[in-house]
């Protein structure tokens, strides 16, 4: 008569084999923070072995960090239309002003494609925000990560939540041409400071 229950697993399958392997302080100290973070905590041993068996999904990690398949697939077409626009100029698109105009030129007609039909409308939970905050939904949100990255130039210890991107290693490769903080405190002023509606010639009047 068969055993009833789960079918065993093969041996080999089952058991792990030992391998030696050297790391730098800092690598250690890297995967001694993911391990002891995880819910439940995992052994260094079971950490290192994740990682090597993600490096063989990279794409599947990727696409997880950027928010899904969609994202991910976007974010291709976006590169891929950065990289061409470069190989026909020659030029890089961050050091010449006409090969970042054509890159950005591309990336919008990109995005055009993907636009949903309808009317631009904010959700309610935003109904209680000033109209022009609502206006600049996405360039607030864009300014306030780019300062970040603006105070990133000068100091390497910023804090950075986890599953973002850490403006601490990308300001070491991308260099603001503009001040995103001056922007944004421009923007708070002028809310603070509202400017004055000018009188008609009809209220003047009326006032006399």
């Amino acid at each position: 008569m068969p055993k009833r229950g789960r079918p065993s697993k093969n041996e080999a399958s089952r058991k792990s084999e030992p391998v030696s392997i050297r790391l730098t302080p800092d690598l250690r100290a890297r995967l001694e923070a993911e391990r002891t973070s995880a819910d439940p905590q995992r052994k260094l041993s079971q950490e290192i072995e994740l990682r090597v068996r993600e490096s063989f999904d990279l794409d599947k990690s990727i696409k997880k960090l950027l928010g899904g398949a969609a994202h991910y697939w976007l974010m291709r077409l976006v590169v891929q239309q950065l990289i061409v626009v470069e190989h026909q100029t020659g030029r890089k698109f961050l050091e010449d002003r006409f090969t970042f105009d054509e890159v950005k030129a591309a990336i919008n007609t990109v995005l055009d494609h993907y636009r949903p039909p309808g009317t631009s409308s904010p959700p309610e939970h935003l109904a209680d925000l000033p109209e022009r905050a609502k206006k600049e939904l996405g360039k607030r949100s864009a300014l306030l990560t780019l300062s970040s990255w603006k105070l990133a130039e000068k100091r390497r210890d910023n804090f950075v939540l986890p599953d973002f991107v850490d403006p601490n290693a990308g300001a070491q490769h991308l260099r603001l041409q503009k001040n995103p903080i001056e922007e944004l405190s421009e923007i708070w002023q002028r809310e603070r400071n509202p400017p004055m509606k000018s009188t008609t010639t009809k209220n003047r009047r009326s006032l006399k």
